[in-house]
C-alpha cells in the first residue's frame, strides 16, 4: 500500500497473484505437531524452511527460560515483548497451536491480565521446550575429536579474519559456514572452549561478543607460540 501511494501512477503495473504450494521431503512432511505445508507456502522453500526450524530450535532453551523470568519477576513489559515474538517465529515454522497461545498470552500482556498470564503460560513453556525432542533431527552428527584434523595456527588465522569480514558485513550465511569450518578442527583444551564459546556467540548472532572472543583467540594462540 505504502508502495502504490508514493510511487507515480505510469510506474504501477498490476499482476496477477500467484499461489505456489511447496511439497516438502517425507521427513518434513511428517514433523509431528507442526502445519509444514503451511510453513512451506510461507517460506517458499525447503532449504529455507529448514534454515528457520534450525534458527528456531537453537533458542527453544534460553527464550523458553527468558519468559519464565520475566513471568517469575512479573516484568509483564518484557514478557509481552517475548511472547509476541515466540508468536511469530512458531507461526513461521507451522506451530500453529503454540503461536494461537503465544497471541492470546501476547493480548494478555498487553492488557495486564495476570490471571490468564499465570494460569496459561505453563501450557506455553510446556509445549514450546516440547518442540526439543520433535527438532532433534535437526542436529548434525559430530564427528568425534579424535577423526578430526588438528588445528593449525595459520588456517585458524585466515578463518578468523573470514568471520571478521563477514560480522562487519554481517553476512549470515558466511558466519554460520566459518563456524562449522572451525568445529571441524581438533583443538587443546582452552582453545576448545574459547571455540565452543564463539559457536555459540555466532548461533545468537552476538557480534559484539564474537569479536571479544575472537581477540582472545588470537591472543591466546600467540601465548602457546611465543
Amino acid at each position: 500500500e505504502k508502495l502504490r501511494y508514493w510511487l507515480p501512477q505510469d510506474k504501477i503495473q498490476e499482476g496477477n497473484k500467484q499461489t505456489v504450494e511447496v511439497q516438502g521431503s517425507e521427513t518434513i512432511q511428517a514433523i509431528p505437531g507442526l502445519d509444514t505445508q503451511y510453513a512451506l507456502n510461507l517460506l517458499g522453500t525447503e532449504e529455507l524452511y529448514l534454515s528457520v526450524l534450525r534458527d528456531y530450535e537453537k533458542v527453544i532453551l534460553k527464550k523458553a527460560d527468558c519468559i519464565e523470568k520475566y513471568l517469575d519477576a512479573k516484568d509483564w513489559g518484557n514478557y509481552t515483548i517475548e511472547v509476541h515474538a515466540l508468536k511469530s517465529a512458531s507461526r513461521q515454522i507451522g506451530a500453529m497451536a503454540l503461536a494461537d497461545l503465544a497471541q492470546e498470552l501476547e493480548k494478555a500482556g498487553n492488557g495486564r491480565d495476570t490471571d490468564f498470564i499465570l494460569e496459561h503460560t505453563p501450557s506455553l513453556l510446556e509445549q514450546y521446550r516440547g518442540l526439543l525432542p520433535v527438532l532433534a533431527f535437526l542436529k548434525k552428527e559430530e564427528t568425534p575429536a579424535e577423526e578430526k584434523e588438528p588445528w593449525n595456527k595459520e588456517t585458524l588465522v585466515a578463518l578468523l579474519g573470514e568471520l571478521k569480514e563477514a560480522m562487519e558485513n554481517l553476512d549470515l550465511d558466511a558466519m554460520d559456514r566459518i563456524n562449522q569450518d572451525l568445529h571441524s578442527y581438533a583443538y587443546e583444551e582452552t582453545l576448545g572452549e574459547k571455540i565452543d564459546a564463539l559457536g555459540e556467540a555466532l548461533e545468537e548472532v552476538d557480534v559484539e561478543r564474537c569479536e571479544e572472543i575472537v581477540e582472545e583467540i588470537l591472543q591466546h594462540m600467540e601465548r602457546i607460540h611465543s
